[in-house]
């Protein structure tokens, strides 16, 4: 038995949500050009798996350009489990492919494929669960199960990750954090001389880089907080005021990670704002459109 509230939503608002996904799909997409032209440092299905083909901007540019017709059908709500699996491999493929001329994984496009692959279980397993049992799930929609099963996919990714940082540090995470400083300041030290920004810019962030060493547990409580945040993120499942909460928590926590050392999870923010803080939620009930009830 589920111990959490199960949202649902009115049909223009998970219309709101689709389309939003979609343009986000799209978004990642062309905003994530692929940089490899081999795979140097394989990772994932590449090692299996040969993704040197999405080198040729053609065939990179035909599969996307299906990808966005792909993104079109899903948000109209028609082909919706063809188009999600495409666009599940379809992400998987190129997000991977981009990976391969560095050593490190990077994890800032993660988000987008785990969202849909939520939504691709919950239209699969209440298509075929409904038609043995029309009164499975309650009599819930698949869109608000695939709604349910999206968040649970971006709770469980963060919760992961502070698991991943316990595992791979334990404590020392939280000690040794205040060593961000460094980071930061050759971030704004790259910034400054790439685009010549004022000096008194450089020398602003220099005396944040000061303070945080000198109110060094204050820098560790800082970060502490975002891991604790990673953590019980599942606990953004328990409602959607919990939801808001943490959504606007993780937005600020990625805003002020972008803002000391220029690393942009803009995805994740996006994603965030549909799923957590749930926009077109607020949004359809400033326009007093009827309001929906939680079982």
């Amino acid at each position: 038995m589920r111990i959490v509230p199960q949202l649902t939503h009115t049909p223009g608002v998970h219309a709101a949500i689709r389309w939003s996904l979609a343009a986000t799909v799209m978004l990642a997409f062309l905003t994530k050009p692929i940089y490899a032209e081999e795979q140097i440092f394989p990772k994932g299905i590449a090692n299996f798996v040969d993704l040197t083909f999405l080198a040729n901007d053609t065939i990179a540019f035909t599969l996307i350009g299906i990808g966005g017709i792909a993104a079109f059908l899903f948000a109209i709500g028609r082909l919706r489990i063809l188009s999600i699996t495409y666009l599940v491999l379809l992400c998987t493929a190129v997000f991977t492919f981009a990976m391969g001329h560095i050593t490190k994984t990077r994890h800032d496009t993660n988000v987008v494929p785990l969202v849909l692959i939520g939504y691709l279980i919950a239209y699969v397993q209440h298509d075929f669960t409904t038609r043995r049992d029309p009164t499975a799930f309650g009599g819930r929609s698949r869109e608000d199960l695939a709604f349910d099963y999206g968040q649970q996919m971006i709770a469980a990714m963060y919760v992961l990750s502070g698991i991943t940082k316990l595992i791979r540090c334990g404590t020392d995470w939280v000690k040794d954090s205040v060593l961000v400083v460094l980071q930061m300041i050759r971030t704004q030290h790259c910034e400054f001389y790439d685009h010549l920004s004022p000096p008194d810019d450089l020398e602003h962030w220099l005396s944040i880089g000061r303070s945080m060493v000198e109110h060094s547990n204050l820098t560790r409580g800082m970060f502490g907080s975002a891991l604790i945040l990673e953590l019980f993120a599942f606990a953004a499942l328990f409602g959607r005021v919990w939801s808001l909460l943490f959504g606007l928590a993780l937005i600020a926590f990625h805003t002020s990670v972008f803002a000391l050392m220029n690393i942009n999870f803009y995805l994740n923010m996006i994603v965030l704002s549909i799923f957590f803080v749930n926009v077109p939620y607020w949004l359809s009930r400033l326009r007093k459109e009827p309001a929906v009830a939680t079982t």
